[in-house]
């Protein structure tokens, strides 16, 4: 379509300019994948210096399921339970970043 205007010259391609070939790793050497012991001493290690131990907390509740309980009573066991998902979380986050340094 032709709109009457001045036409415009194309311009010439300019040549790229070859880069430096890099040098390929001849081989790269991979380090060893780290045995399950090795993987739970980390953990256990981590939660030490996390938590200042690697023990679980006990806490001995009669019969959760009873209907006669008290206020107290019913927050200690949704505390228990979201300790215990929280220490999944934690768990589970230690497994992730042990990935990541792999």
């Amino acid at each position: 379509m032709d709109r009457g205007g001045k036409k415009k010259k194309k311009k010439a391609k300019k040549k790229k300019k070859k880069g430096k070939k890099k040098k390929k790793k001849e081989e790269e050497v991979k380090e060893p994948e780290p045995t399950k012991d090795e993987i739970l001493s980390w953990v256990k290690n981590e939660s030490i210096k996390v938590f200042k131990s690697d023990e679980p907390v006990h806490e001995v509740i009669a019969d959760p399921f009873s209907l006669d309980m008290d206020f107290v009573l019913a927050i200690h066991i949704i505390q228990k339970n979201e300790r215990g998902r929280q220490g999944r979380a934690r768990y589970q986050k230690c497994v992730e970043q042990f990935k990541l340094m792999i």
